[in-house]
């Protein structure tokens, strides 16, 4: 079910301080998939479905702790973290 799904993205998110402090809401569009609002800058984050949530989870961390510089958190419109082995930025 759905809140299953969630109570396991909570576990994951969680698991990973930085995740847990960078992630403010977490949404479930009418699709059922899953989008974050982080408390720093002003993109979406689209996660997708619920497979590899621990996956996707850790990706993004990486990803901002790697390639977003204090300048870059209000460049991007969206980060999609769907795809394995990918981050796919929407700029604004």
């Amino acid at each position: 079910t759905t809140l299953q799904k969630i109570y396991l993205l909570g576990q994951c998110l969680k698991n990973n301080k930085f995740m847990t402090d960078q992630i403010a809401q977490i949404y479930v569009n009418g699709t059922g998939e899953f989008e974050f609002i982080p408390l720093v800058g002003n993109h979406i984050v689209l996660a997708g479905n619920a497979n590899n949530l621990q996956e996707k989870t850790d990706k993004l961390g990486i990803f901002y702790q790697r390639s977003i510089t204090i300048n870059d958190w209000n460049i991007y419109k969206s980060i999609n973290i769907k795809f394995k082995d990918q981050v796919i930025c929407s700029k604004n």
